[in-house]
């Protein structure tokens, strides 16, 4: 995994952008939270404006995951379907799992447990859309 140049630090937010099998990974670490939801999101937004090949959200190091937060998964994973750009997210913890569960979000939002599960879901996903 190599990482790039891309990285941002606030109190409660850590993030760094790397490559691995052909995918750009935004690792988040910290809580996504009213204070830090923009920062993420701007880092997001700025990962898919670039027309990556695929992009994976790692919040499997999140500890915390406001509302506001789910609202910018659910806009980016609309935004990567509308730019054509494959976007899977990595998540193991209950504090990611629990809302995303309670609101049943599972359909709309691409969550996978294991960082093996959401490339292999990513390479397959263009042979299955048109």
């Amino acid at each position: 995994m190599r990482a790039t140049a891309r990285q941002t630090h606030s109190r409660a937010l850590a993030m760094t952008v790397s490559t691995s099998c052909g995918h750009v990974i935004l690792n988040v670490r910290g809580e996504l939270d009213a204070a830090t939801v923009d920062e993420f999101a701007d880092l997001a937004d700025h990962l898919l404006s670039d027309r990556q090949a695929a992009v994976i959200i790692d919040l499997s190091k999140v500890s915390f995951c406001s509302a506001g937060a789910l609202g910018v998964l659910l806009r980016l994973t609309s935004d990567a379907d509308g730019h054509g750009t494959p976007l899977a997210i990595l998540a193991t913890q209950p504090a990611v799992l629990r809302p995303i569960q309670i609101l049943g979000l599972q359909p709309v939002l691409p969550v996978h447990t294991t960082l093996a599960d959401a490339s292999s879901w990513l390479e397959l996903l263009p042979r299955l859309t048109p």
